[in-house]
Order: structure tokens, then C-alpha cells, then sequence
């Protein structure tokens, strides 16, 4: 699957790279939103599995109020992920600065509020023309302009290049415990929007090596 390669896909492979969650080969979470770039942040599949060895309980928290997301989310894990993942909209304040600090904080405040095992996830789109922006700010952006307005952005740019990143961030819930980051990177370019509009920027947004957009392409392929 294309966003699964480039995003979610590489993004979950990470978090359980080749061992898989403690007492069960977890493919995914695992498997992952998976076989692209496996940029682990620095941690290990030991250190993934030691932050899950105590994790008694057998539900998970996905933050989120993405229908679509939770949708694409769970297709991905399978019936074979032994935890139960449960989809709650929370309201989390909108913090600033680098994409690591943002999740970090996120999933902190999101634990406290979930008092429990909490997952949080965070996509940016990043223009190269622009330095990185929008970046995390991306869904202001998109609210404001659309797709057609991300795309009239980088009229005045040669460069249409860009780049998405996914960071998913995992806290095993305990007032002290360590929260892990886990991250996929898909590059690609702004086009003028093709497609559907299920997935925010999906319709302007052409992956490397694809002739169609995210939102061109079908479920099956992304």
C-alpha cells in the first residue's frame, strides 16, 4: 500500500521492526502505515518492547476524531493485533515548535487525560520552497486555503517539491512514562489537485514515482 509504504505504513513497521509487541509476533503496529524509509528515532525493537512488557491492559487509545484514519488505522493492524484500539476525540491544545517536541507534548497531555496506554498521530506536510512549511501547521493551512490554495502557494517557486512525515508518539500511560516517537517520510510534489477530497491534502499531493495523487489512487495501491 502506497500511504502505508511512505507514511503509516514504514511509520507502524517501525514500532515493532522485526520482534512485535511482548507475547505475540505484532506485525503490525507492526505492520505497518511499512516498507519505507524506517527512520527509528533511535529506538531500538528491545527498547519498543520493554515500554510494552508491563502494558496489562488490553486496550489502546487511538487519539483522534478521523473516521477515516481510525478506518485505515485498523485495516492496517489486522484481527491478529491482540490489543483492542480504541478511537477517542480529545481536545489537546495546539502546541508550536518541531514536529518531535509537538508529539511529545500531545501524547504527554493526551495520557493524562486518557489515563491509559494512548497513541497519537501527527501527519505534515512540508514544502521544500517554503523550508519545511507548513509543516505541522498544515491543517490550519489546508482549513483556510484547501487544496487548490496549497497549490497556488508555490506559484512563485520553481520547486514543487515536498514531503510528508507521519510521527506516531506511544505512551504506555504512566505519569513518568517515556513516550516514543516513530516516524515514515514520503517524498513526492504539489500538483494542481486530482481526486477525491477523503484525505485533506491527499488530492494535490503526487508521490515519487506515481503519475497519479494520493487521492488518485486506489485503496488497495495506498
Amino acid at each position: 500500500m502506497l500511504r502505508a509504504r511512505g507514511i503509516y505504513q514504514a511509520t507502524l513497521m517501525q514500532m515493532t521492526p522485526e520482534v512485535g509487541w511482548p507475547t505475540c509476533q505484532l506485525t503490525m503496529m507492526g505492520k505497518a502505515w511499512g516498507s519505507g524509509p524506517r527512520n527509528l528515532s533511535g529506538y531500538s525493537s528491545e527498547k519498543w518492547d520493554l515500554a510494552l512488557s508491563g502494558l496489562m491492559a488490553r486496550r489502546i487509545v487511538f487519539v483522534t476524531g478521523n473516521a477515516k484514519k481510525v478506518e485505515e488505522f485498523v485495516a492496517i493492524l489486522g484481527k491478529s493485533f491482540p490489543y483492542e484500539v480504541e478511537s477517542r476525540k480529545v481536545d489537546l491544545p495546539e502546541y508550536q515548535g518541531e514536529i518531535s517536541d509537538i508529539c511529545i507534548n500531545k501524547c504527554k497531555e493526551a495520557a493524562k487525560i486518557v489515563k491509559g496506554p494512548v497513541l497519537i498521530e501527527d501527519t505534515c506536510l512540508c514544502f521544500n520552497a517554503l523550508k519545511g512549511l507548513p509543516g505541522p501547521y498544515i491543517k490550519w493551512f489546508l482549513d483556510r486555503l484547501g487544496p487548490e490554495g496549497l497549490h497556488k502557494m508555490l506559484t512563485g517557486w520553481e520547486d514543487k517539491s515536498a514531503y510528508a512525515i507521519c510521527t506516531f508518539a506511544f505512551s504506555p500511560g504512566g505519569e513518568n512514562d517515556e513516550v516514543l516517537l516513530f516516524q515514515g517520510k514520503t517524498e513526492g510534489s504539489i500538483v494542481s489537485p486530482r481526486g477525491t477530497r477523503e484525505f485533506g491534502w491527499d488530492p494535490c499531493f503526487l508521490p515519487v514515482g506515481y503519475d497519479k495523487t494520493y487521492a488518485e489512487l486506489p485503496k488497495e495501491e495506498k
